[in-house]
């Protein structure tokens, strides 16, 4: 079966301060350097005898033989061995190193310098001596080595996992063997531990924010209409390194703004790295906004292996920063302005009461209340008009406090409608 080893993260450089904006310098962190590490197991393994050279060994619990070996009847027999790894874990990651890492279990002779080469070969299903596994080529000859036997033997396998990957690949099989001129003296025979490991360095690139938002407004397909000089942008990060929780990659969100109307004056804001699936955000500072113009918003991840994101899908701003300058007009049929005897109405008699622009022509809505402008309803249009029905429950002088409201959410002057609600027993 594939098993995880261990991982583990390498970091070697602090975060840092620092991001160019258009115009300005606002604060932000560099991404530091780090790359997840893991150790693989390979998914099946096998060997072939030379003295057997039509039978097969396939995952078998023993050690992994190569060159020349001796069985406890004194019997010498010749072996290459084969393992197959699953890489698809790595499509689309940078890989900056991996190896073949194992240990010798024994070693016919010290005094020889140890020779054995990394291979890779087809996949195998039932490999034999007569039939082995397709040659692909040298991957490394030179091992590295710690004492005889050695506790630890590791072979570069970098370019050939990348190419295994470049060319759609989600396996890869690699031979250890004696190289040919040196495979049938003896002295040379090795035998391995057959839990051999493929140990990768990689990054993932996090994916594209998502739920872009601009003041807690996820953004939409329609302009969204910002009243605000200084509102706070989020997003939502994820990373597949570190979504598990099983690393500590940080990402950091760039979001990046840029007038419709000439978009190389773009102002870009990095938040500090936070571990993936934060809802990051900046609050934007004043000045990045002009009053009357239009804006689009992106944003995208980078990692602390400096790997990014693609860009999300654009936001579009619109900046309105003057509240309507006219109050509201307050007409009703049921219940007249003013507080003329006997009055109107009366308690439980519901009443229309409709709600104009006056003359503002992007009017969202009104807000409405008997204390306060509390209760909003929306303009039938842009810049129209609204009707609520309200019931007194007591005779006597009312209030109605109203202001409308425009899309950017300024809110006009106040006007307060004063009526009379007619007793029950006038």
């Amino acid at each position: 079966m594939n098993s995880t080893w261990h991982r583990r993260r390498f970091i070697s450089l602090a975060m840092a301060a620092g991001v160019v904006a258009g115009g300005f310098v606002a604060l932000d962190a560099a991404p530091a350097v780090a790359y997840t590490q893991v150790g693989v197991g390979a998914i099946t393994w096998a060997y072939t005898d030379a003295r057997q050279p039509f039978q097969t060994h396939v995952n078998e619990a023993a050690d992994a033989p190569v060159g020349v070996w001796r069985d406890s009847a004194g019997k010498t027999h010749l072996s290459r061995s084969y393992f197959t790894f699953d890489i698809s874990s790595f499509a689309g990651a940078t890989i900056p190193a991996a190896e073949i890492v194992t240990s010798e279990k024994s070693a016919n002779d010290c005094t020889a310098e140890p020779a054995v080469e990394l291979r890779r070969t087809a996949d195998f299903t039932a490999p034999t001596w007569r039939r082995p596994p397709a040659d692909s080529g040298l991957v490394d000859g030179t091992p590295t080595t710690e004492g005889c036997p050695s506790w630890r033997d590791a072979w570069d396998v970098r370019d050939t996992l990348i190419a295994a990957l470049a060319a759609g690949r989600s396996t890869v099989t690699l031979e250890l063997r004696v190289p040919q001129h040196l495979e049938a003296n003896p002295r040379y025979g090795r035998t391995f531990d057959h839990a051999v490991k493929l140990i990768v360095q990689y990054n993932r690139a996090p994916r594209v924010p998502t739920g872009l938002s601009v003041d807690s407004q996820v953004c939409g397909s329609a302009p969204y209409y910002l009243g605000s000089a200084q509102p706070r942008l989020s997003a939502a990060d994820s990373d597949p390194d570190g979504d598990s929780g099983s690393s500590d990659e940080l990402v950091s969100v760039t979001f990046a703004i840029a007038p419709v109307s000439d978009p190389t004056q773009r102002t870009e804001l990095t938040t500090i790295p936070f571990p993936p699936r934060t809802n990051a955000s900046v609050t934007v500072p004043d000045g990045v906004f002009s009053d009357g113009q239009t804006y689009q918003i992106t944003a995208r991840a980078v990692d602390d292996d400096a790997a990014v994101s693609g860009w999300s899908e654009l936001c579009t701003v619109v900046v309105d920063f003057v509240p309507p300058a006219n109050p509201p007009l307050v007409s009703s049929v049921q219940y007249p302005p003013g507080f003329v005897l006997p009055g109107s109405g009366g308690p439980g008699i519901p009443g229309q009461f409709t709600f104009s622009a006056n003359g503002e022509t992007d009017i969202a809505g009104y807000l409405w209340g008997e204390l306060s402008p509390t209760e909003f309803v929306g303009a039938d249009a842009l810049g129209g008009s609204a009707t609520i029905t309200w019931t007194p429950q007591s005779s006597g002088p009312k209030r109605m406090f109203v202001v409308s409201v425009d899309r950017a959410g300024h809110r006009s002057p106040q006007v307060i409608y004063q009526f009379l609600v007619k007793s029950a027993s006038a």
